[in-house]
């Protein structure tokens, strides 16, 4: 068998079920390796490791393969697992929702012509057939399959390539004299197409029968799209469906941590011309590097997300979908089509390994180290206060920064002293402003007397933990279109409270994976990656002077204390200035130690009175904030799937003007 390096972190709610517990930790405590196990008994070793430590034997047993089983599916650990349950509830089509699929399709003003491009190399032949039929099974039937096969030495594979381009007209398929691996057969297999979009498929995997309709109607939908990818999931030799990816709307710093717009991929044609096809040389993550040099070409509105699972990837042993540890090559590859994409538009950038197999970190610099100004509101909390400021003090790398102190009133004694006390360090400076409480309008007069060209906006409850967090956050802000920019912050007790925003979670807005631990991926990986979000806290937020007064500054009228942080970033969206989260800038949040909840009566009426006017005036993002994804919940922050999914149909929306949608995942604003 080898040795395989297993994927971590997957949800077991069988264990939680199994414990009687709802801990975090054994809810993604599982793991996954693809093995190909012979029958009889075979010896097998589970090794693990923590990230800088030694391989060490956890268990060495044997495995026993009886050469009769009985397999009862409906009652298997599978049939139970809820990704299961949820497909076999929410994403299996009846016959009323094909027959209405084929009907709008009857009613499209025009049917684009898509060619659906396969490499082939010695593809078995029964997964050849699979997926093959998968593309034949269409209900949108505009489409051809153009197959190049990569001079297969495997005659199976090669009689049934000629079976099915002799059974089907649809089918072309051109052979190469040589091999030249999958990116020079990819541009043999295009060079025989004949439609103005071409999609990807390789050789092994599977398209559900709605998946070009969705192409084609998103196509119609906007006629200047020029990318278009989908949501995806896994699925075994056997056929079992696991691991999804529901995927947010498309984000560049998303994608210069994972390749996430992959799977189902189409390009119009004339851009992969225009982009020269496929380059050799980035085996593995050939896709990767073909989207980086597509974007020369195309602005980023013109990349369009479908939010359905519309690609099924194979998991074999060879495959990068088991693990990206099994082609490390694939991992070279990706790095190196990122530094060569950082060269034309970020040079300052540099590429590194991520928290996980096939995720990259990009780290920039600082041009002319500018002086960074952390504003600190506070009033009479001088326990956490001093915390904070010697955290700072003692632990922030970047050297070039002042503090201002906004002393909102304090009348206690020991925070006074406290405050005359550090009043007298170089870089420290306390300035009162005894307005009533007002957030926005407090940081925005406080931003009036700073001297850096860079905030940062902290509360008073924070505490440093990494040294690069400033430093990491000063170089976010400094790059091109970039607003706000934003940190992971942790409780104590080690688990995140905010890792991004996501609106309407909660009604509203909620943190992204809070309670997750912070050395937990997340879904996919995102906890740990730099991304786009729609929003980021201002508990800890950073962002250029030049850009913060452009902006006006946050809404001292409408959010004096809520949603203000919310709605500065949507407003940025708006001027096109992108929202950054980066979990390498990593602080303590005590969250309200400071102010306290909203608790009281006042209180209560003021929050009221604020969420009534973001919901008033921000309802088309909370209802669908293009950085999550209608597949999960917006019952809780941490990324479960949605039951039901808010998931549109176009056939209906189509036959009635509107898109009736489940009540159930819509909550009350």
């Amino acid at each position: 068998m080898g040795r395989q390096i297993a994927r971590f972190g997957i949800e077991r709610h069988d264990l939680l079920e199994a414990f009687n517990t709802t801990s975090e930790q054994v809810l993604y405590s599982g793991f996954e390796v693809p093995l190909k196990v012979p029958r009889g008994s075979t010896k097998f070793t589970i090794e693990g490791k923590f990230k800088e430590g030694d391989w060490v034997t956890i268990i060495t047993e044997f495995l026993v393969r009886p050469r009769l089983t009985y397999f009862d599916p409906e009652n298997s650990i599978r049939a139970k697992h809820p990704y299961t349950k949820w497909i076999n509830k929410h994403d299996t089509f009846s016959e009323s929702d094909k027959d209405g699929v084929l009907q709008h399709i009857e009613r499209f003003e025009s049917k684009p012509f898509i060619s659906i491009v396969v490499p082939t190399y010695n593809t078995p032949p029964i997964l050849l057939d699979q997926m093959v039929e998968s593309v034949r099974s269409q209900w949108y039937e505009h489409w051809e399959l153009c197959i190049a096969d990569d001079k297969s030495s495997e005659i199976k594979t090669l009689k049934r390539l000629r079976y099915w381009a002799k059974k089907d007209s649809k089918i072309k398929v051109a052979y190469r004299t040589e091999n030249g691996h999958i990116s020079a057969c990819s541009n043999t297999a295009i060079e025989i197409t004949m439609g103005d979009y071409v999609a990807l498929l390789d050789h092994d995997d599977i398209l559900p029968p709605y998946a070009l309709y969705y192409v084609a109607n998103e196509i119609l939908k906007h006629p200047d799209v020029q990318i278009i990818y989908s949501d995806e999931d896994k699925i075994t030799p056997d056929g079992y469906r696991l691991d999804p990816y529901f995927k947010p709307d498309f984000g560049i710093d998303l994608l210069g941590s994972h390749n996430f717009v992959s799977h189902l991929g189409v390009y119009r044609k004339d851009l992969l011309n225009k982009a020269g096809g496929f380059r050799e040389g980035f085996v593995g993550s050939q896709d990767w590097d073909l989207v980086l040099r597509c974007l020369d070409h195309i602005e980023p509105t013109q990349i369009r997300h479908i939010q359905r699972i519309l690609y099924h990837w194979r998991m074999s042993t060879e495959s990068t979908s088991a693990s990206v540890g099994n082609k490390n090559y694939a991992v070279t590859s990706g790095k190196r089509a990122l530094q060569e994409y950082l060269k034309k538009y970020e040079p300052s950038g540099t590429v590194e390994n991520g928290p996980s197999f096939g995720s990259f970190r990009i780290q920039y610099s600082s041009p002319g180290n500018p002086k960074a100004s952390i504003i600190i509101l506070s009033k009479n909390n001088s326990v956490f206060l001093s915390r904070c400021i010697e955290s700072i003090l003692e632990k922030t790398s970047y050297r070039n920064y002042e503090i201002i102190v906004i002393d909102n009133g304090s009348d206690e004694p020991e925070t006074k002293k406290y405050l005359t006390g550090i009043s007298e360090k170089s870089s420290v400076s306390v300035v009162e402003d005894q307005i009533p409480f007002n957030f926005s309008q407090l940081n925005n007069r406080a931003v009036a007397i700073t001297n850096g060209d860079v905030l940062v906006f902290l509360n008073d409850d924070i505490e440093v933990i990494s040294e690069e967090w400033l430093g990491e956050l000063v170089s976010h802000t400094l790059r091109p279109k970039v607003g706000p920019v934003g940190a992971k912050l942790i409780y104590p007790d080690g688990y995140i409270q905010h890792a991004g925003i996501i609106l309407g979670v909660g009604g509203i807005a909620g943190h992204a994976f809070k309670f997750l631990h912070y050395l937990n991926p997340g879904h996919i990986g995102r906890a740990g990656i730099i991304q786009n979000y729609s929003a980021v806290t201002a508990a800890c937020m950073a962002i250029k002077k030049e850009v913060f007064e452009e902006l006006g500054g946050f809404d001292q009228e409408n959010f004096s204390v809520a949603y203000n942080d919310v709605d500065f970033c949507l407003r940025a969206w708006d001027r096109g200035y992108r929202t950054v989260y980066t979990p390498h800038a990593t602080l303590y949040h005590h969250e309200s130690a400071s102010r306290g909840f909203e608790n009281n009566h006042q209180k209560k009426k003021r929050w009221q009175q604020e969420a009534d006017n973001f919901s008033a005036k921000w309802q088309p993002v909370i209802e669908n904030d293009p950085f999550y994804n209608p597949a999960l919940t917006l019952f809780e922050e941490n990324f479960r799937l949605a039951d039901p999914p808010r998931y549109k149909k176009p056939w209906l929306e189509s036959e009635k003007g509107e898109n009736p949608q489940s009540s159930d995942e819509k909550l009350a604003l």
